[in-house]
């Protein structure tokens, strides 16, 4: 934090000249930047703000209105502060200087003693410079912490928690939709931070350009926008709870805000070299980086797997609760891969017991497979039994608390492969946001396999946010939250008599309620295709606080 005008009043060299501060005391927090000797009553336009000014007042004459044009000026100039020794042009401070400084709460201090001002000015500066060193060498710790975090790959609650131990206040990350995706209470009741959370989230917070800013309120924050690929795609959150964030506390946010940025980016992958074959294939079809199926038969050949005219599918498994466990009890990287290589002999020795074929490969923790069933009508029975069994063989694995999720794509051909790997993973995603470990096949989602791709960036959030904004802002602060009552209303067709029923209200009492919600949303709920709108955002509404937790 900067050198402020009250600090700079303790100084020795200052109280030996018998200050009195005659105007602005609520302002002596003002930072200084610089120390100027002028008796020039035009001085103003040479300075730039933040300097604190020692003067005699020799120059500034005796006409009342010329005094209270040389305290305005200084003010417009963003002057930190005056100081003028007594003796020489004044025996006591003009009336007119102390009136205007204090109507513009511009600190005025009379020296009553005389004091060297050259010496002043050498260890003011002194103090200024050694401040700033200091608060250089901070700005390098906390730029060396979050690289070194993200060099390691520590986990998003990590450096949440680093972030809270510098600023000493709660962290929160938060999405588009205002979703708390990550939370660090700091010593205090998660509960009690998210209860603060409420009021606070949707005040304000207008403007950032990727720049910190602050905002007033109780409590206020510090915070700043986070794009991905140039989207805006959620904010990170200092509260400033019984303290006021310094200088130190916004770089240390924005250092931790660039961190969380690169880890959203990130795609780490841990192929084993013994695999590197296997995996160099698969990450082809996801590139699409094969000619035709000749070429994709031929090289899986050559890696010993023989497709034939077997029926092709993609699973994906995602040992879910690897990651978090690993960075709770500090696995070292090689522990983490030998449970990775487990993982992948798991899934083959399932495939091989079920009588088909696969090509698979790591893909950070989770494996992806390409199999090879017989042809017949109970090919889907066989990948579920497959996935089954996957699931069975994770759970007993030792050393290791996992809750598997296993997604299968539809039936597919060699020049499908890329897309059934998306589908098997558009399967894992919608089981892990559920959350329900087990099988999940891609033909069974419905319209989540159209928003589990948006909720992965900022769309869908923004989407449920312009939908259902004005409700969920109510719903906040309201004693009676009518959310339930459009998801009644909405889940019944539009249907009154059915939805007042399913709520066990008269119809009398839901036209009411369907009325304040038409007013919040800006919306006639008459219409079919807003009811349609509506209820897709509230379907992405459930995918992203399931996904959060």
């Amino acid at each position: 934090m900067a050198l402020t005008l009250a600090e700079i009043l303790d100084l020795d060299v200052i109280r030996h000249g018998e200050p009195e501060i005659v105007a602005g005391h609520a302002n002596l927090a003002r930072p200084v930047r610089w120390v100027h000797i002028s008796e020039q009553a035009d001085i103003a336009s040479f300075l730039k703000g933040g300097e604190m000014l020692l003067m005699t007042g020799i120059g500034l004459g005796a006409d009342p209105q010329a005094h209270r044009r040389f305290i305005g000026q200084l003010d417009e100039a963003g002057v930190s502060g005056v100081l003028i020794r007594l003796g020489a042009a004044f025996d006591e401070l003009p009336p007119a200087l102390i009136g205007e400084a204090e109507r513009r709460g511009l600190p005025l201090v009379a020296l009553h003693r005389r004091i060297g001002y050259m010496e002043v000015t050498e260890q003011v500066h002194r103090a200024i410079v050694s401040r700033q060193l200091e608060l250089l060498a901070k700005a390098e710790q906390i730029r060396r912490d979050f690289t070194d975090m993200v060099l390691r790959g520590v986990s998003l609650p990590r450096v949440l928690q680093r972030l809270a131990v510098i600023t000493r206040c709660p962290i929160v990350l938060e999405d588009a939709a205002h979703q708390v995706v990550e939370l660090d209470p700091q010593g205090l009741e998660p509960g009690e931070v998210l209860a603060l959370w409420e009021r606070h989230s949707r005040a304000g917070h207008r403007g950032s350009d990727g720049t910190v800013r602050r905002q007033d309120g109780d409590p206020g924050c510090a915070w700043l926008s986070i794009s991905i690929r140039g989207e805006d795609w959620g904010r990170l959150h200092a509260l400033a709870i019984g303290r006021v964030l310094d200088d130190i506390d916004l770089l240390a946010l924005d250092r931790a805000a660039a961190s969380i940025g690169v880890m959203l980016l990130a795609e780490r992958d841990w192929r084993s070299a013994a695999d590197a074959a296997r995996g160099a294939l698969i990450s082809d079809i996801l590139n699409e980086r094969y000619r035709d199926a000749r070429e994709f038969f031929r090289r899986a050949r050559s890696l010993g797997i023989e497709f034939g005219d077997r029926q092709l599918a993609a699973i994906v498994v995602d040992p879910v609760g690897l990651a978090e466990q690993a960075s709770a009890e500090a696995f070292t990287e090689e522990f983490r891969h030998q449970i990775r290589r487990r993982l992948l002999a798991e899934v083959r020795a399932a495939v091989a017991d079920a009588g088909s074929v696969s090509l698979s490969a790591l893909d950070g923790d989770r494996v992806l497979a390409i199999i090879g069933s017989p042809r017949g009508p109970d090919a889907r029975a066989m990948l579920s039994g497959i996935g089954h069994d996957v699931c069975e063989r994770i759970g007993r694995l030792g050393g290791v608390r996992l809750a598997p999720v296993v997604g299968v794509s539809d039936a597919t051909t060699a020049p499908g492969l890329r897309r059934a790997i998306e589908q098997a993973a558009d399967a894992t995603r919608f089981g892990r946001a559920i959350p329900e470990p087990g099988v999940h096949h891609f033909a069974d989602l419905g319209v989540f396999h159209l928003l589990l791709p948006l909720a992965q960036g900022p769309h869908l959030a923004s989407y449920v946010e312009s939908e259902l904004g004005p409700l969920l802002a109510h719903d906040s602060a309201a004693a009676q939250p009518l959310l339930p009552t459009l998801r009644c209303y909405l889940e019944h067709g539009g249907r009154p008599s059915a939805a007042a029923a399913a709520l066990h209200i008269q119809r009398r009492t839901l036209y009411h309620r369907l009325a304040r919600l038409a007013r919040l949303l800006g919306r006639d709920l008459d219409a079919a295709e807003v009811r349609l709108r509506l209820l897709v955002a509230l379907r992405g509404l459930d995918l992203l606080r399931r996904q959060r937790g």
